[in-house]
């Protein structure tokens, strides 16, 4: 995708952002308990924008946020 940047540790970050011609953005809902919890971090934002949005570990959402 043309990005220079050094990838995290996902397991310890919520969300990462990757800037390239697209931003990327990782989720990994692995330590979130609830669904409650998730929808806490906004990310119906990051869905509804103008980036790719990679999720781990979805099945811990409810799908009316996928």
């Amino acid at each position: 995708m043309g990005s220079d940047e050094y990838v995290r540790s996902p397991t310890f970050v919520l969300i990462s952002k990757y800037t390239a011609r697209i931003d990327l953005y990782h989720m990994d809902l692995y330590r979130l308990d609830t669904v409650e919890h998730i929808e806490d971090l906004g990310i119906d934002e990051y869905l509804e924008g103008d980036g790719i949005c990679v999720i781990e570990w979805a099945e811990k959402g409810s799908p009316s946020i996928f």
